[in-house]
């Protein structure tokens, strides 16, 4: 039996390697990530093709690209990590119901 919530935060991967070369950001991966863009996008690439799978396993998707589109913004930069914050909330509370409804339809009468 599973316990907890999964979710996946799927940002484009150009957009992690430019803040990672821009910011000197860091995943927190236990490999360090670095050097120009195209080698940190390629690393990074590598590691998403590795955890591929694994992220296809969650339990809902926070798509940074439907985000921008639902809430109007001309690029992605414009979500806030707020929005992203508040999608993710909702999410996690549909979720939540929805489990406590399966829950519920599961008992005897």
């Amino acid at each position: 039996m599973r316990h907890g919530i999964s979710i996946w935060i799927d940002v484009p991967l150009d957009m992690v390697a430019k803040q990672i070369v821009l910011e000197n950001f860091q995943l927190p991966a236990a490999e360090t990530i670095n050097g120009s863009y195209s080698e940190v996008l390629t690393q990074l690439t590598a590691i998403y093709e590795d955890s591929r799978n694994g992220y296809a396993t969650a339990d809902t998707t926070i798509a940074l690209q439907n985000i921008a589109s639902r809430l109007g913004y001309d690029t992605l930069d414009a979500v806030t990590t707020e929005d992203m914050v508040l999608e993710t909330l909702k999410e996690v509370e549909r979720l939540m119901r929805a489990k406590k409804l399966m829950e519920e339809a599961a008992r005897p009468f």
